[in-house]
């Protein structure tokens, strides 16, 4: 038995009361549509429909008149796909040949060839084609059925990358993932190699087309940390690293020598948690500046900064998150013990006005300078703030791979 459907925009054919929607035969059809479109014919439901792009669509049954057998469709490119199914009406093979003008007399290129297992989901063989007819990419099942190797070529026939894919034990179905794979450079040297861990990890490194090492990244199984390392081009000094958690993301930057120059951590969610950057001295190494920013109406804010000299406390400046950088308060120290030494604090209002100035003692003692009053109204520019110290550098976003869920107060 077979039954022919021909797409003319949205005309409707009738033929021995077959009454047929265009539609797509991958889409979900609902009960109701279903009891529109069915037609009676010898006891059995026979359903037939149009996918988007399809032309003509030559459907031969099994003997039981409602299992597929095989299929023909003319797509509005003109290319052409064949259909072959499992008397379990599953598929299990498929062809489509290269689109051709009517008056080319040459046979159809193929495009593509599957195999399939009686699942009619599991691809035994994949095969895609170049117009030259020089294989594009194939896919191999082996014999265990349990993996899969995917291999894409160059259109000069060299291999440009290979997957290898297993199966996942998981509730209810399982799944393909993919174990390993390979990608190669034009002169054939490993660009990128690609290994799972576990069941949700994964290691990563990428390659110059000389063989040496830029990029390293880790995924610890079931994601709960992540690390990243990316080098200068020699292969082996540090440039950056990015360690991931779900508690926050830290990144340092290095220099070509291996001196740490900066180092940025979110405290929560990267782009949306409050961020803190210590920058270093490129030639020793020393702390020289760190900075404290917070998320305010989806802006970065500067909220504080402290200025070293010589690795030392010298400066702390908290700030206002009003927009204009008021100062709220500023610490001056006057040794090197940092907060546990002499130093002073002086408070303000988002007006400028004092509020409160202390001086703590090496020993700790606290001394008050000063408790100004409202009515007060002493005015004190506070110290100039250098643009260096609140400017937000720019920066290379570190990647979201796990989850912020901060651990639970104790």
């Amino acid at each position: 038995m077979k039954i022919s459907l021909i797409s003319l925009g949205s005309l409707l054919l009738s033929a021995a009361s077959l009454a047929i929607i265009e539609t797509s035969i991958w889409e979900e059809i609902s009960p109701r549509q279903e009891s529109e479109i069915y037609d009676e014919l010898s006891g059995r439901d026979n359903r037939i429909f149009l996918k988007d792009g399809e032309l003509i669509r030559d459907v031969e049954y099994f003997e039981d008149k409602i299992t597929r057998r095989h299929a023909t469709v003319i797509n509005t490119d003109s290319s052409l796909t064949e259909f072959w199914y499992w008397p379990s009406g599953n598929l299990k093979e498929a062809i489509t040949y290269f689109p051709k003008s009517p008056s080319d007399k040459e046979p159809r290129q193929i495009q593509r060839h599957a195999t399939l297992l009686e699942d009619g989901i599991t691809y035994a063989t994949d095969f895609e084609y170049n117009r030259s007819g020089s294989i594009s990419t194939s896919t191999i099942l082996d014999k265990t059925k349990e993996r899969a190797t995917r291999r894409q070529f160059a259109a000069n026939g060299k291999l440009t990358k290979e997957e290898l894919f297993t199966k996942r034990p998981t509730t209810p179905f399982e799944t393909w993932y993919r174990l390993s794979s390979r990608t190669f450079h034009a002169n054939e040297n490993l660009f990128e190699s690609f290994e799972a861990v576990g069941f949700f990890g994964y290691e990563i490194k990428r390659f110059s087309a000389n063989n040496r090492l830029l990029f390293a990244s880790q995924l610890s199984d079931y994601a709960t940390e992540y690390r990243e390392n990316w080098f200068f081009v020699d292969g082996k000094s540090l440039r950056r690293e990015v360690f991931q958690n779900s508690e926050g993301t830290n990144v340092k930057t290095y220099a070509p020598k291996g001196t740490l120059l900066e180092e940025r951590a979110w405290h929560g969610p990267v782009q949306g948690g409050m961020m803190n950057i210590k920058s270093f001295d490129p030639v020793n190494g020393n702390l020289i500046l760190e900075q404290l920013f917070m998320q305010v109406g989806g802006k970065y804010l500067p909220y504080s900064f402290t200025v070293f000299k010589e690795d030392v406390k010298s400066l702390y400046v908290l700030l206002y998150l009003d927009g204009r950088n008021s100062v709220q308060s500023t610490t001056e120290y006057h040794s090197k013990l940092g907060d546990s030494g002499a130093h002073t604090t002086t408070f303000y209002d988002k007006d400028g006005y004092l509020i409160d100035q202390r001086r703590e003692a090496d020993n700790g003692t606290t001394f008050w300078l000063h408790n100004y009053k409202s009515s007060d109204k002493v005015k004190s520019e506070p110290p100039a703030l250098n643009p260096e110290w609140i400017a937000l550098r720019p920066y290379e976003m570190p990647p979201k791979i796990v989850k912020f869920e901060p651990s639970p107060y104790r």
